[in-house]
């Protein structure tokens, strides 16, 4: 943890509630070992007991201040930044220490390889490909990516989505992020209209069939031809 990340805060024109998201955000970080990491408002708000609207604001103040640096997180909203100068100095100066000399390389005969497969996604035929595109590299990091992809077909398939399907996308991938993922609608799949179409034609040519065999019987029993 450096000092002068500290110190800069100290120095920075924050208020109460600002000091506590830094030192939030701080925590995530730093205190971990890291240079980054992805804070929700939420996140801030459990840890500090400030609202989630005064927490937004107070994270926008440690921003402005230089404190930290904010980009897009393809799961989660923001990813947040120490700044490079504020980075720990202890890391750098292991850095500029000379290397040491490699080790010889293993032979081939001897590497055991046994790589982790990981399982390929099927894109929806009703999914724009631009849009899987976009989803793709998130979906990636998720254990229950192809239930996400069944969801939004369905969705699509229902007219049920209000806004985008990458919207909606997002909006399941980060439901999954925090084990919240409803995938009852998967197991509750109704078979589409044309195989509906065909169940009922083949239910029609059942009935008729056993009622002709019906009237057979029925003519042969009474001796009479209907």
């Amino acid at each position: 943890m450096n000092t002068e990340h500290i110190i800069a805060a100290l120095n920075a024109d924050l208020s109460k509630n600002g000091y506590k998201a830094f030192l939030v955000m701080l925590m995530k970080t730093s205190g971990y070992g890291k240079t980054a990491d992805a804070i929700t408002d939420s996140q801030i708000s459990h840890y500090t007991g400030i609202r989630k609207d005064h927490a937004k604001k107070a994270i926008e103040s440690v921003l402005d201040a230089g404190l930290f640096q904010r980009t897009e997180h393809p799961c989660y909203d923001w990813e947040y930044t120490i700044p490079r100068q504020y980075q720990w100095h202890g890391k750098r100066e292991k850095q500029d220490q000379p290397k040491p000399a490699s080790p010889a390389p293993v032979p081939k005969s001897e590497i055991q390889l046994n790589p982790a497969p990981t399982p390929a996604l099927k894109k929806p035929d009703n999914l724009p490909e631009t849009d899987y595109d976009t989803l793709r590299p998130a979906l990636q990091h998720c254990k229950q990516a192809q239930d996400i992809l069944h969801l939004i077909s369905k969705a699509i398939a229902d007219g049920s989505v209000r806004t985008s399907p990458v919207r909606f996308g997002f909006a399941l991938i980060k439901a999954a992020q925090y084990g919240q993922l409803d995938t009852s609608a998967l197991r509750n799949t109704s078979p589409p209209p044309e195989i509906k179409q065909r169940q009922a034609e083949a239910q029609k040519r059942l009935e008729a069939a056993s009622l002709a065999a019906f009237m057979k019987t029925a003519e042969q029993l009474a001796g009479v031809r209907l």
